[in-house]
């Protein structure tokens, strides 16, 4: 019988963030693959980036010395020819290779790398295979139990961190976090620069996921703040968004929390989030798990037609119109295109957000600035390099 190992860095729940001081040091980073990261950037650095630009970023950021050390190793590797072992490879122009920790379930991690591949065509419209972006599917669902079912099996008050983490990091085998903590080390090992993982209820394990991980791993309810923030930025009316989801999404919270945490850091249009009934939430359940789980789009396609129009129907008895249907579980956007004209015309009166869609969108733009900021920090690490050794020559 094979194992996975449950050996965590850290202790959870974390400690309460404390803002730095000073000016941000960038380090060198892990040695992994080939192909993998150089410099040692974090969420923070990337969602900064992304949300303010990479010139903004680099003005609080210095080198540390293991940073200029590995550009000064990979400048004498290259000029010098020290290893015969090895040749150059021309580096991606426009991306740097990103990872999906998927299997939750499969057809959803195959759906994002799809959705990726197109839309970074897109975006780069790549004349020759090499210029593709770079993105490894680790989609492994055999190590990965059911993230609901265990979430819901807890009994306690989620509001007790020490028991609610207790409960997140449990040493059992029906617990998914081991199998989604080893797929997102294999992403590491594997050269990622950024990772992003295309399950909804599966980020109620985020920030241990993402505090294990040596590189940044993004949040998928984040990306649609990003989005709305891209998209609707100046709006000053509320949005009105009905969660489309499994019960462990809905109960865990966890797009208004992560709401919250990103409004405190970034310019973000009024939200108010919706909830189906209980329901309609037992229709949406039947239609992820009955239906698009179990290959049956048909009665996915109806079941979860059943549930969002009762969802709808109920907010607007509530006098709640309904501006955009969130799309917050990976296997919603596939029993939505299996619908019938009739079943998608009942639903045009309201925007689909497809959470899968904004994480490869905001994948794709945060493989883009690492690049940029790679290419920032290597200028400067040459600089720097450079004076160092002219104040040694004059010496």
């Amino acid at each position: 019988m094979p194992f996975l190992s449950t050996v965590l860095h850290h202790q959870y729940p974390l400690p309460t963030d404390t803002a730095p001081q000073g000016p941000r040091t960038i380090e060198a980073a892990s040695l992994t693959a080939s192909t993998g990261p150089k410099y040692r950037f974090t969420n923070e650095d990337v969602y900064t980036m992304l949300f303010h630009g990479v010139e903004s970023w680099a003005k609080d950021v210095k080198l540390g010395e293991s940073a200029l050390k590995a550009h000064a190793r990979e400048v004498k590797l290259n000029t010098e020819g020290i290893n015969a072992d090895v040749i150059p490879y021309p580096a991606n122009q426009r991306y740097v290779e990103a990872a999906l920790v998927a299997g939750m379930g499969p057809l959803a991690g195959v759906d994002m790398i799809t959705k990726t591949f197109h839309s970074a065509n897109k975006d780069g419209s790549p004349a020759a295979d090499q210029e593709h972006m770079p993105v490894a599917l680790y989609n492994q669902a055999t190590l990965i139990q059911d993230r609901t079912a265990y979430l819901n099996s807890f009994t306690g008050d989620r509001s007790d961190e020490a028991a609610w983490y207790q409960h997140l990091t449990a040493k059992v085998p029906e617990n998914p976090l081991w199998g989604m903590l080893d797929l997102s080390e294999r992403a590491t090992a594997g050269g990622a620069h950024v990772k992003g993982m295309p399950c909804n209820t599966a980020h109620l394990y985020h920030k241990i996921l993402a505090q294990e991980s040596t590189v940044p791993f993004l949040h998928i309810a984040d990306s649609v703040m990003y989005h709305l923030a891209k998209k609707y930025g100046d709006r000053t009316e509320e949005i009105n968004i009905v969660i489309i989801a499994t019960e462990g999404t809905v109960n865990g919270g966890l797009y208004p929390q992560q709401e919250q945490e990103m409004r405190e850091k970034y310019s973000l249009p009024p939200i108010n989030w919706s909830i189906p009934g209980p329901k309609a939430q037992e229709l949406i359940t039947n239609g992820i798990y009955r239906g698009v789980k179990a290959g049956d789009l048909k009665l996915a396609a109806q079941q979860i037609h059943d549930g969002e129009v009762l969802a709808i129907m109920q907010a607007e008895a509530q006098g709640i119109k309904i501006d955009m249907r969130g799309q917050f579980c990976t296997e919603i956007e596939p029993g939505e295109q299996a619908m019938t004209p009739g079943q998608k015309q009942d639903l045009q009166g309201s925007i689909p957000v497809d959470a899968a869609q904004t994480l490869v969108d905001m994948l794709i733009d945060s493989s883009k600035v690492l690049k940029q900021a790679n290419d920032l920090l290597d200028a400067r690490a040459q600089e720097e390099l450079d004076a160092r050794a002219q104040l040694h020559a004059a010496a």
